[in-house]
């Protein structure tokens, strides 16, 4: 499975396109440009997913789905958090409510052949959850995880009691996988889980 990372906007967020079989399933588009990117490349969107709803994750949503009628993945509390400006932070920008249908996921999910594990994790804000692509071995931590670190926990809808519970869990995988964030380089669950002082 092939996978590309592109760093948009001006917090540099991370949206991930995998290439399955029947097209390429977006991770957090964040702005537009994911869109235009993939009209020059001749991609078919099929899916979205969406680690959380804050507005750098999720400002190209609705462009992806008027072009693509590409379905979009989130939990249950997202589909709070992109519809309200105050909890995806947008009014502090341009206030942005998501207009595409929700599909809510729990627990597995199949998408294109692809088994797709998800852990809820709250905390940096409520709906927050990891995407675990379980035959590949890399989980889409969103703004939950990062490299020697972990998403603030200063925002409406954040929870410093959900992320504690949040890291408890992840702390408790016991395998190995590539972890890809919203923010900044990809790391190692293990190596988080050894070296992240959060997870101490």
């Amino acid at each position: 499975m092939k996978i590309e990372r592109l760093v948009l906007g001006a917090i540099e967020e991370n949206c991930y396109i995998i290439y399955v079989d029947d097209g390429c399933i977006i991770v957090d588009p964040g702005t537009n440009d994911v869109l235009h990117y993939c009209r020059e490349k001749q991609l078919h969107v099929t899916d979205i997913l969406l680690t959380h709803g804050h507005y750098d994750h999720i400002g190209g949503v609705d462009a992806l789905v008027e072009a693509y009628g590409a379905i979009v993945h989130a939990t249950k509390d997202t589909m709070r958090v992109v519809k309200d400006e105050v909890l995806n932070l947008s009014f502090r920008h341009q206030p942005l409510i998501l207009q595409s249908e929700i599909d809510i996921v729990d627990d597995d999910i199949v998408i294109n052949n692809e088994k797709i594990h998800v852990y809820h994790t709250p905390g940096h804000v409520t709906g927050s959850c990891c995407y675990l692509f379980e035959k590949e071995k890399i989980m889409f931590s969103g703004d939950m995880l990062f490299a020697g670190s972990v998403g603030r926990v200063d925002f409406p809808g954040s929870s410093v009691e959900d992320m504690r519970k949040s890291i408890a869990l992840l702390k408790s995988l016991d395998f190995n996988c590539t972890v890809a964030p919203g923010h900044g380089d990809s790391t190692t669950l293990q190596e988080e889980q050894k070296y992240n002082p959060y997870f101490q």
